[in-house]
């Protein structure tokens, strides 16, 4: 299956900062050496792909899916001024991911011959989050301090895990030859609904935790809570086969 899922980054950037084009960030105070690094925030959704199968006992459906998803990159530029006069510049992107696991449950509302419509939803587990880099040799994350104030890495994963929950309306057609009783062959179907991530203040960068980041032994921060929530649509492709209706 393939579809397209709604992601909001705006919780992973500093919402004091403004205009990200004049943000200049002065971290190493005994060079004078200044960054400007402009992070645009990613598109408001991802592209899912993703399996799924499913069996239906009388009107039950029972079943689960993977999902895997991926947004476009935005790209920005990054500016390093040191205390000699020299200049670097940059790029920088940045791009949501996500993925989850689940397992669903749904009810048959209409069956006609090879056609189904069904309600259907879901619990389970998944994680999402963003992917920020810089191609400077030095380099600096202004945008994120509210989430990680330390962030001199060239790669950086910012990302959360947390149960995941669905709720959608599906409906799908089994072509090939078919009775009242009984269908086989390829289908194609559609679903349209929301999926949530539950969002949690557990922001891990990389792998290590953001609340561990050596920057706050002595000050504890109060993070912002992140997880990716959306309304979706999907196309699903595949082979069904139903058997006699009971």
């Amino acid at each position: 299956m393939v579809g397209q899922q709604g992601f909001d980054a705006s919780p992973y950037f500093n919402k004091n900062v403004v205009n990200l084009d004049s943000a200049y960030v002065e971290n190493d105070f005994s060079s004078k050496v200044k960054n400007k690094a402009n992070f645009v925030k990613p598109v408001g959704s991802m592209i899912n792909f993703g399996f799924q199968g499913y069996g239906l006992y009388k009107s039950i459906i029972l079943g689960g899916e993977l999902n895997v998803g991926v947004g476009n990159a935005s790209s920005g530029k990054q500016f390093v001024r040191s205390a000699k006069g020299d200049s670097t510049y940059g790029t920088t992107s940045t791009q949501s991911f996500g993925g989850n696991l689940m397992f669903n449950v749904g009810m048959v509302a209409l069956r006609k011959k090879g056609l189904i419509v069904y309600p259907l939803i879901g619990i389970g587990f998944g994680s999402s989050g963003i992917r920020m880099k810089a191609s400077a040799k030095d380099r600096f994350y202004p945008f994120i301090t509210s989430v990680v104030p330390d962030a001199n890495q060239q790669n950086m994963l910012v990302w959360t895990s947390n149960a995941v929950f669905d709720i959608g309306l599906g409906a799908q057609y089994i072509f090939g030859k078919s009775s009242e009783d009984n269908a086989k062959g390829f289908s194609l179907g559609f679903r349209v609904g929301f999926n949530t991530q539950f969002a949690t203040d557990n922001i891990k960068v990389n792998e290590k935790n953001a609340i561990d980041n050596p920057v706050w032994v002595d000050i504890k921060p109060t993070l912002p809570k992140i997880g990716a929530s959306g309304l979706y649509a999907k196309l699903l492709i595949g082979f069904g086969r139903i058997g006699e209706n009971r």
